[in-house]
């Protein structure tokens, strides 16, 4: 029975056994199977790995911390194609400086060092320069690979050809640059805005317009480069460019740079980026100031004369009566003609007539009012139209205008005014022209009836000025009045002829008025363009005799009176009796009271040595015979 007893308890153990035995050959089918998966798992996972690896975009290679490849993927292989390194196995095992720069020793450019210290990826730059074997640019990117306890064990790295990107961020740069200086050669301000308002470039012509180097504006919004007000306004408009379709142009007052207020015209587009969204705005401006004072400028010539400010007789015609309807409406116009403005001009020049012109026009403002309409309509000749009048008050407003006009000659000794009126009136007028036709045949009536007194006042002006600026005192005039007389009488001219002389003599340099002051009271000889100048007198004195009736028989004389005997005078060359007696008479007694007289350039000669110089110049300047006979008039008379 205990045989039998232990033969059943050594089958419980068998049994128990081989049940423990069947579960341990389950777990180990299980850790079979998921050793399996898991062998597949890591054969994918290494694949994957390889695939990546082997096509990775870049040149990638590991490398541990002794500077042996422990694997390189075949792009970076392709780089060393040669006969002694074709496969993986050329490269494994291998320190790479050996293989990449064929040193002997760690480049000490080489970053690897720094990562196995620091644990940090590490970046650089390499080129054709540094290493002979890759023929371009790359960007090489090392980062750590760590073992279970975080050791640094080796590195990955990976080498990207950035020789493209190089190219084609130059060729961008040289475009960039190609641009700019074809936007620098444009005299037009552009300037570029990001969709913030944000400046990102201008031309040269801009930077000059609003006084800023690039530098300060770009990167800098309108707030930053203008007044409140104005950066406000600029916003405001490119915010309604970039919300709507199409371009914009607007007018606009800005100061540039210098402070100085511009008128511009603003020319915006938008520009869009590679995907098609908007990237900015780009904006020309054209200074338009010139142009605008010069539609300023032709809008006043249209309207107004130049010279006196007053309306022109085009604004007068067009607006006053030809334009408008004046019926029912009492109306006058009044024609006010300046008096020998032409001899003004010809005696004392353009200057003197545009003085006069001027104080004509003061004077009539003086005596109209605001609605009255004043106008140059001609050289000499004003119109004064006055709506809502009477003959009355036409009547009284030309003789407030005579009075100021003796008002003006009394307080300018030196300069005459005389003013020819006439008006017309009407209480319903169709017809301006027959208005202006009746105003101005009632002024050259006036005119006529005083002609004589006219010119009167005008020769005594003149001689005034005359003898004002002539250094030739009245009492030398007088001086040489008698001696021509005298002269006259030994050869026996008659009385008209003798009285023509005296005239003559008196007037003979009325011509040095168009000679300027520094000219004329120069006190030290004339230099050569001088004296071609005062030469000028004889010729400006016979175009002034010529314009005054009561000298026109001395024109010709005055043209003449500086003639030589020998031909070699002014401005004619006339020789010997060619030249009239009365200049031939003139002349010397005018240069013997010259040198016996005090000058701004030196001091009276003796009359020895006048008589002297006469004589000198006999047969040469002078007459001869009526030199001696002059000279025996003198000695005569001392």
């Amino acid at each position: 029975m205990g045989k039998i007893r232990d033969i059943d308890k050594t089958k419980e153990q068998l049994l128990t056994e081989l049940i423990s035995l069947k579960k341990e050959n389950q777990e180990l089918k299980r850790l079979s199977q998921n050793c399996t998966t898991k062998l597949k798992d890591l054969q994918f996972s290494n694949q994957y790995l390889n695939v990546l690896y082997e096509c990775a975009p870049g040149f990638v290679s590991t490398i541990d911390n002794n500077y042996t490849i422990i694997d390189i993927n075949h792009k970076k292989i392709s780089l060393f194609l040669s006969d002694t390194l074709k496969e993986k196995t050329d490269f494994i095992g291998k320190k790479c400086y050996e293989i990449f720069k064929k040193r002997h020793a760690p480049c000490p450019e080489c970053n690897l060092p720094q990562l196995f210290k620091t644990g940090c990826p590490q970046m650089r730059r390499t080129s054709s320069q540094e290493d002979t074997l890759i023929n371009s640019t790359h960007k090489v990117f090392l980062y750590p690979i760590k073992d279970e306890r975080g050791n640094v064990v080796a590195a990955l790295e990976i080498t990207h050809d950035i020789s493209e990107n190089i190219r084609l961020e130059k060729e961008r740069d040289y475009q960039l640059r190609f641009l700019q200086e074809i936007l620098d050669a444009i005299p037009t301000p552009v300037y570029f805005k990001d969709t913030a308002g944000i400046y990102l470039g201008g031309n040269k012509a801009y930077s000059q317009f609003i006084g800023k180097e690039k530098k300060e504006f770009i990167g800098k919004s309108v707030y930053d480069m203008f007044p409140k007000k104005l950066a406000m306004a600029y916003e405001k408009m490119d915010s309604d460019l970039l919300a709507s379709e199409g371009s914009q142009e607007y007018e606009y007052k800005i100061y540039n740079g210098n402070n100085m207020l511009r008128n511009v015209i603003f020319s915006k587009a938008k520009f869009s980026q590679e995907d098609g969204s908007i990237g900015g705005l780009v904006g020309v401006m054209v200074d338009i100031t010139k142009r605008k004072e010069a539609e300023t400028q032709l809008t006043y010539l249209s309207k107004f004369d130049t010279l006196t400010g007053v309306y022109n007789r085009g604004y007068f015609e067009k607006e006053i009566y030809l334009t408008r309807d004046y019926t029912n409406n009492p109306v006058g116009l009044i024609i006010c003609d300046i008096d020998g403005l032409k001899l003004i001009n010809d005696t004392l020049g353009h200057t003197a007539g545009d003085h006069l012109l001027k104080a004509t026009v003061n004077i009539i403002k003086k005596c109209c009012n605001r609605e009255n309409i004043i106008a140059r309509v001609g050289g000499d000749e004003f119109a004064v139209f006055i709506p809502r009048t009477s003959k009355a008050q036409l009547d009284c407003t030309c003789k407030k205008i005579k009075e100021e006009v003796n008002h003006y000659n009394n307080l300018n000794q030196h300069t005459y005014l005389s003013i020819s009126l006439g008006y017309s009136f009407s209480n319903d007028i169709h017809n301006m022209q027959l208005l202006y036709k009746e105003a101005d045949n009632n002024m050259y009536r006036t005119k006529l009836h005083s002609n004589k007194s006219i010119l009167g006042g005008i020769i005594t002006a003149i001689t005034q000025i005359v003898n004002a600026r002539d250094f030739v005192s009245h009492g030398n005039a007088n001086k040489l009045k008698e001696l021509v007389t005298k002269l006259a009488q030994k050869i026996k001219l008659s009385d008209s002829q003798i009285a023509d002389l005296r005239l003559f003599a008196q007037f003979h340099d009325i011509g040095k008025i168009g000679i300027p002051d520094r000219i004329l009271f120069k006190p030290m000889p004339l230099t050569e363009e001088e004296a071609i100048e005062m030469k000028r007198h004889t010729e400006i004195g016979y175009r002034i005799s010529r314009s005054i009736p009561d000298f026109f028989h001395l024109s010709e004389w005055i043209l003449r009176h500086h003639e030589w005997w020998n031909g070699e005078g002014y401005p004619l060359g006339l020789k010997q009796e060619e030249i009239p007696l009365e200049c031939r008479i003139l002349s010397i007694v005018d240069a013997y009271d010259a040198m016996t007289s005090n000058r701004p350039y030196r001091q009276a000669m003796s009359q020895k040595a006048a008589i002297t110089e006469l004589r000198n110049c006999a047969g040469t300047q002078f007459d001869p015979k009526l030199v001696e006979l002059f000279i025996g008039i003198i000695n005569k008379d001392s």
